[in-house]
């Protein structure tokens, strides 16, 4: 196994690594043991090098060597033990204190020094390394929110550019017409029925990018048309694209916030085990799929 066949889907709830298509694990992007467990893992089965994986993961290569060195020495005992202890102080912080944090910061206060008023302000003893990770943690989670919305604006202001452009045309090449003749497949397999039936939305949901519909179709086109992941849908062109899935539609880091919300729905389960028993039933039928479904 290579670090470049390796791709990471990530969200503020959610963590995926797959490898060449194949999700390998799936952990929430807080739980830090599943992700040190996971990179134990890469390296003693896949033979990925520590200092790939420490590139891949976002952390610094010493870390990622003492990750190994504590399962070494313990097992998994010792990723839980280390995990506790590096995660003890920065469960301390809440909100209260984490707004004293960053007024403290812009008035240019020290890491120390913060520590040692919170622990006289809040009567909590939080090491000054723990405040200086929870910084740098709420400062990435900030611009890549940041990020996601310049994006997407940027993309809806060209579609919008472009809508006038075009406007007043009764008829629109579309660059991606061809794959309405997948529309038979998607009729005839029931790839939407489970989904629409057992995860409910309501009527303003169901007409946007949000819609459990749309989300559906723009991931199946997204594959069709073989893009390689969630990141390539920004290269669609929109006008083209929204002709195929009914409307406007959802990308990058807004289509992974949407597939989350299907998947923690609390019909996800019965939707999915539906779906599946569809697929079956169409693979059963091999040659003579274009038979009836009893």
């Amino acid at each position: 196994m290579k670090c470049q066949d390796l791709e990471v889907l990530k969200s503020p709830e959610r963590t995926s690594i797959f490898c060449r298509g194949f999700c390998l694990f799936t952990f929430e992007t807080e739980d830090k043991f599943s992700r040190n467990y996971c990179i134990v893992q890469l390296h003693l089965a896949g033979k990925i090098k520590l200092k790939n994986l420490s590139e891949f993961f976002g952390i610094s290569h010493q870390h990622c060597s003492n990750i190994f060195r504590w399962y070494q020495q313990d097992g998994v005992a010792g990723l839980i033990e280390q995990t506790i202890k590096r995660t003890r102080n920065r469960k301390k912080i809440d909100d209260e204190i984490g707004e004293f944090i960053n007024e403290q910061r812009e008035r240019g206060i020290s890491y120390r020094e913060i520590s040692q008023i919170v622990r006289f302000k809040f009567h909590k003893k939080v090491r000054a390394q723990s405040i200086r990770s929870w910084v740098c943690k709420a400062k990435r989670n900030t611009k890549a929110v940041k990020d996601s919305e310049a994006e997407q604006l940027a993309i809806e202001e060209c579609e919008a550019d472009e809508e006038e452009r075009t406007d007043g045309e009764e008829w629109r090449w579309s660059s991606y017409a061809g794959s309405m003749l997948l529309y038979g497949m998607i009729e005839r397999s029931g790839f939407l029925r489970p989904f629409e039936e057992f995860i409910t939305e309501d009527a303003e949901q169901k007409k946007s990018g949000y819609g459990v519909r749309r989300v559906l179709l723009t991931l199946f086109f997204l594959h069709a048309m073989r893009c390689k992941s969630i990141e390539q849908s920004k290269h669609l062109a929109g006008k083209d694209f929204e002709v195929i899935v009914g409307g406007s539609f959802l990308r990058l880091q807004w289509l992974r916030y949407a597939v989350d919300d299907i998947v923690s729905h609390a019909n996800y389960d019965q939707a999915i085990e539906s779906f599946y028993k569809d697929m079956i039933s169409q693979t059963d039928l091999g040659d003579d799929v274009s038979m009836p479904l009893t």
